[in-house]
């Protein structure tokens, strides 16, 4: 649930720019058909791609967990994801990637 609501913030951030999907891929060096696919959840956002598209639209990679219902642990890491700078950021993500994904 947690990571559709992530995909809708990322298509909302684009249209929010007034980008294309063609746009957006143009300046990470993809198709406007992989963005479409990053953004339905078909084909995963790799943590680069990812940390591209943030700066293209200007955004921390932290902004896209903003206000994402969540359990107590999430909420507790959540709170803390303002405090880290974008290395910090990217460095958590590329350690959560490597966990499998649980079904709770």
């Amino acid at each position: 649930m947690e990571y559709f609501l992530f995909l809708q913030k990322l298509r909302l951030a684009r249209l929010e720019k007034r980008l294309s999907l063609r746009a957006l891929g143009k300046e990470i060096g993809y198709s406007g058909q992989q963005i479409w696919q990053f953004e339905k959840g078909r084909t995963a956002i790799k943590v680069e791609d990812f940390l591209s598209i943030c700066k293209v639209l200007n955004l921390s990679p932290c902004d896209f967990f903003e206000n994402i219902p969540n359990n107590d642990s999430h909420s507790k890491i959540l709170q803390l994801l303002p405090r880290l700078s974008e290395p910090q950021c990217k460095l958590l993500i590329d350690l959560i990637s490597f966990f499998p994904r649980s079904n709770q």
